[in-house]
C-alpha cells in the first residue's frame, strides 16, 4: 500500500483533507515509507490535524484536561540545550491562541522503526508532556505536508497502554501543513525552562 500511495504521481494528489480521512493503518504506512525532512525545513507555525477516526477522542482528551483546542505546532532551528532546534504547540483557549508545551528537535533514529525522522522531545522542557516522555516523529509527504506519529512511555487514555516489548504506547498518527505564519516563539520564553 505505501509504495502505491507514495508514487510520484499520487504524492501530488495527497492533501491534508484526503489524509485526514485515511485510517490509522494507512497513515502509518505512509509515515513508514516517507523520508525525514531537513531540520531547518520546518520553520514557522504549522496547522495540525488528527485523522478523522481519532479526532473526536483527541478533542475530548484536550478539553477534559483544560488544554483547549489543538490547532498546530511551531518550529525554529534555534538550538536549546543539546537539541538542534525547538518548538511548541498552538492551542486556542478562551478564544486566545496559546503558544506553549515546548519541545526540543533534532534529526534522529525513530523510536518506532529506527529510520530517520525529525524527532520532537518534550522532556527538553519542564511541562506536562515531559514526565510521560512524549516523543513526536515527523516525516515528509511532500512540500508543506507532513505525517507524524507520537508515542509515550506511560499508559494514557488517548495513546493506549504501553507495549511491554517496546516500553512505548502504540504510535498515534497526526498531520501537519504549512507554514501558515512566521515563527512567533512561545508566549513566555522563560516558562517551561528546566533549572540550570
Amino acid at each position: 500500500m505505501s509504495a502505491v500511495l507514495l508514487s510520484p504521481e499520487s504524492i501530488n494528489d495527497l492533501t491534508l483533507e484526503r489524509l485526514r480521512h485515511m485510517t490509522e493503518q494507512e497513515l502509518l504506512a505512509i509515515w513508514s515509507a516517507a523520508p525525514a525532512p531537513a531540520l531547518d525545513e520546518l520553520h514557522g507555525e504549522y496547522q495540525s490535524a488528527m485523522p478523522m477516526p481519532i479526532a473526536e477522542r483527541h478533542d475530548d482528551f484536550h478539553h477534559k484536561y483544560g488544554l483547549g483546542e489543538w490547532i498546530g505546532k511551531a518550529f525554529a532551528p534555534i538550538s536549546h540545550a543539546n537539541f538542534d532546534g525547538q518548538g511548541h504547540n498552538l492551542c486556542i483557549k478562551d478564544g486566545v491562541v496559546q503558544r506553549w508545551m515546548r519541545f526540543g528537535t533534532r534529526i534522529g533514529s525513530s523510536i518506532v522503526d529506527g529510520r530517520p525522522a525529525l524527532m520532537m522531545h518534550y522532556n527538553a522542557f519542564d511541562n506536562l508532556c515531559a514526565e510521560p516522555d512524549l516523543v513526536d516523529e515527523i516525516r515528509k509527504v511532500r512540500r508543506s505536508l507532513y505525517v507524524a506519529v507520537c508515542t509515550m512511555a506511560a499508559n494514557n487514555e488517548l495513546f493506549g497502554e504501553v507495549d511491554p516489548d517496546t516500553s512505548r504506547t502504540p504510535p498515534l498518527p497526526f498531520l501537519l501543513r504549512g507554514p501558515f505564519a512566521l515563527w512567533h516563539g512561545p508566549d513566555d520564553p522563560e516558562f517551561e525552562l528546566r533549572p540550570q
